[in-house]
């Protein structure tokens, strides 16, 4: 999809839904940022890409339930062929953020791959909060028996385990920490993002600075917060990259040193951005995108808003 190599044919539905972009008729939306996440689980053999899977999902399936298992089926069925994605997923009822990632690559002894697939986490965003997602893994520990609000993947507890990423029981097992840990660069340059838009919109977001600037990894802050900016205050749910909703939102001075600025932006513009620089921190966003998706899904009161850009 991103890449333009030819990864091979599917079959086709015999009546896919017509799709608009990242939204389909239904109003089933579906964004994506990139995380990466543990380079020894990428699979070499398989079919379907990130692009590829939100495109075919928004032919087949109509609510966000539905486009999560279509998801799951197109990867375990002819392979993942790409790192670990957060997906933002939404219908007119309901938004969710899935996190996925491939299992690596395994010969099965008959030229395939015995491990095809991705191991995965869904969780539903509570009506009234708002997430956020910027190119690093966000779920943490999940409920193991709560299918109306989290799903997940049978083996993805037990496939940790059995790569040696997690040895501790199973109601402590954290997703990101597993397949996708977090280093300074991570927290700094994708986490502090989303810290700045939950600064925007919600109280008390002050006391997670730390970690949004990488020197205190275990004061994590929430998968979502509940709004106190009248903007949002009908919203059911929204998810996605946080870079279109907060394009003027520049990290507060307090936070950075004059001198850590200056390392990495020596311009004292608050939205320089270097030539081939892809970390900004001063800003949420980039200066420059190749495309931005703000998207409203048309409900009586409105529930779902979703922001994206690249």
């Amino acid at each position: 999809w991103d890449t333009g190599r030819y990864l091979g044919d599917i079959p086709q539905v015999e009546h896919p839904y017509s799709t608009v972009g990242n939204m389909n008729e239904h109003s089933l939306i579906i964004t994506e940022t990139t995380y990466g996440g543990r380079g020894e689980l990428a699979d070499s053999t398989g079919r379907m890409d990130y692009g590829s899977m939100i495109y075919i999902t928004l032919q087949r399936a109509k609510t966000a339930r539905e486009a999560i298992g279509v998801i799951v089926d197109l990867a375990n069925t002819y392979g993942y062929a790409s790192s670990g994605e957060s997906f933002s997923i939404a219908d007119p009822d309901e938004a969710w953020i899935m996190e996925v990632i491939g299992k690596g690559f395994e010969p099965d002894g008959k030229g395939g791959n015995a491990r095809k697939g991705i191991v995965w986490v869904a969780r539903r965003i509570p009506d009234g909060y708002v997430s956020g997602h910027a190119n690093q893994a966000r779920i943490t520990t999940f409920p193991l028996d709560d299918p109306d609000n989290c799903l997940y993947s049978p083996d993805v507890i037990s496939f940790a385990r059995e790569m040696g990423y997690y040895e501790g029981p199973d109601a402590e097992f954290s997703f990101c920490d597993a397949y996708a840990p977090a280093d300074f660069s991570a927290l700094r340059a994708c986490e502090a993002r989303v810290w700045s838009f939950f600064r925007r919109v919600a109280d008390g977001m002050d006391a997670y600075t730390d970690y949004a600037m990488g020197h205190n990894p275990a004061n994590r802050m929430p998968l979502w917060v509940k709004p106190s900016k009248k903007p949002f205050c009908r919203m059911g749910s929204a998810a996605g990259s946080i870079r279109v909703l907060s394009i003027k939102s520049a990290l507060p001075s307090i936070a950075i040193s004059v001198r850590e600025r200056k390392r990495f932006k020596p311009n004292s513009s608050p939205i320089a951005v270097l030539p081939q620089q892809y970390i900004s921190e001063k800003i949420s966003s980039e200066l420059s995108v190749m495309f931005t998706l703000p998207i409203e899904i048309c409900s009586q009161p409105v529930k779902v808003i979703i922001g994206w850009g690249i």
